[in-house]
C-alpha cells in the first residue's frame, strides 16, 4: 500500500512558456473556500487555463504582507484561537483531575477525540491533520504528564 501523496503534476507549457496552470490553483478550492478573496488577490488571468501572480505582487516582501493583512485570514485564525480556548476550558477540569485519576492514557484520548471534533467543522484541519498536531504536541509533554499522574502537581 502506497500512501506517499501523489506525484506533484508538471504542466510542461507552464514550464516552457510561463504561467501557472490553473487547475492546480483549482485543486485547492478548500483552501480558497476557508480564505475569501485570497484567490482573487493572487492570481489574475494570463491566457486560457494559465494564470500569474498579481503584478502588484511582484515582490515576496509584497505577497506577504498581503498575508499578514488579510483580515479573511485574520477571521480564520480568530475562529481556530476561540474555538482552542473554549476546548481548553471545557477539557481543564480532566487535566487537573490527572493527580488522582492518574491515567494519562484515557486523557490523551479523551483529548485527541474532542480537539480533532471541536477543530474539524472550522474547514482546513481533517481528522488525520487535526489528530497528527495533536499527537506531536502530546509527544512534547508527555513525560510531564506522567510526572504529574504519579507525584501530583508539585514542583517537580
Amino acid at each position: 500500500m502506497d500512501n506517499n501523496p501523489p506525484a506533484e503534476p508538471h504542466d510542461v507549457h507552464a514550464h516552457l512558456h510561463g504561467g501557472i496552470p490553473e487547475a492546480e490553483v483549482n485543486a485547492l478550492q478548500s483552501y480558497w473556500n476557508n480564505y475569501a478573496g485570497i484567490r482573487d488577490q493572487l492570481f489574475v488571468p494570463l491566457k486560457a487555463d494559465y494564470l500569474q501572480f498579481s503584478s502588484h505582487l511582484d515582490q515576496k516582501e509584497k505577497l506577504k504582507a498581503l498575508l499578514d493583512e488579510s483580515v479573511a485570514i485574520a477571521e480564520k485564525h480568530g475562529q481556530y484561537t476561540k474555538a482552542l480556548t473554549e476546548w481548553w476550558e471545557g477539557h481543564l477540569p480532566h487535566l487537573e483531575a490527572l493527580p488522582e485519576k492518574q491515567n494519562v492514557y484515557d486523557l490523551y484520548h479523551i483529548f485527541a477525540r474532542t480537539i480533532s471534533d471541536e477543530l474539524n467543522h472550522l474547514g482546513i484541519l481533517d481528522d488525520f491533520k487535526s489528530r497528527g498536531a495533536f499527537a506531536a504536541y502530546w509527544d512534547a509533554i508527555n513525560t510531564d504528564l506522567k510526572s504529574v499522574a504519579a507525584s501530583g502537581w508539585n514542583a517537580v
